[in-house]
């Protein structure tokens, strides 16, 4: 019935059995529309893990480990790039603001929504750049690369293994309390990464 019971008088399911915090947004309308019933969890926990683009650990095979990340501040600040906005592109790096196609961005953004963006399949590859961060000259004891941080409501020890494996990474996200990335946004750096061959 591909996924409409509603559209059938015989017995019908449809079934979502995993569930995270990402999908919020489309389990309370769902629910709301009496589509679904309440969510429950079950007491499993996820965690995620360090990720490493296939094209970067070709190029950096040694970046494969943590072995081959710690102690490595320079290394881990010229490799790992921020990813930038759509409008931030326009902004800082476009040669036209995004007037027309440069290769990166096909157009400007069309509202906030697609400025936040740092990926959209057809019109934004997606752009990494250093910023004052990556910069070891300016901050020899601070400069970081970037990592891709979760939500701060995700189980992930990631900020411990940075810190006591002495990885200098660190999430530049637009979520205040923990500098993370929402679950689309993490998604679209992705994608940005692998259109790019950058991250």
């Amino acid at each position: 019935m591909g996924g409409r019971c509603d559209l059938t008088d015989k017995d019908c399911i449809h079934v979502l059995p995993e569930v995270w915090n990402g999908q919020r947004q489309f389990w309370e309308e769902k629910l709301e529309e009496g589509q679904i019933d309440q969510l429950n969890g079950n007491g499993e926990v996820g965690k995620i893990a360090l990720y490493t683009p296939f094209h970067t650990a070709k190029e950096y095979p040694e970046m494969v480990s943590f072995h081959g990340l710690s102690g490595m501040r320079e290394r881990m600040a010229s490799v790992f790039n921020r990813p930038t906005t759509w409008k931030d592109y326009c902004k800082f790096h476009s040669p036209t603001n995004c007037t027309e196609d440069d290769g990166v961005a096909g157009r400007l953004p069309a509202d906030e929504v697609e400025g936040a963006k740092y990926f959209l399949d057809g019109e934004y590859t997606g752009f990494f750049g250093p910023t004052e961060k990556n910069d070891c000259s300016l901050n020899p004891d601070t400069c970081s690369g970037h990592i891709v941080g979760a939500p701060c409501t995700w189980t992930t020890n990631y900020d411990a293994q940075l810190y006591w494996n002495d990885i200098a990474l660190e999430s530049d996200g637009p979520l205040e309390e923990n500098n993370g990335y929402g679950y689309g946004d993490m998604i679209d750096i992705w994608r940005a990464a692998n259109a790019t061959n950058r991250m």
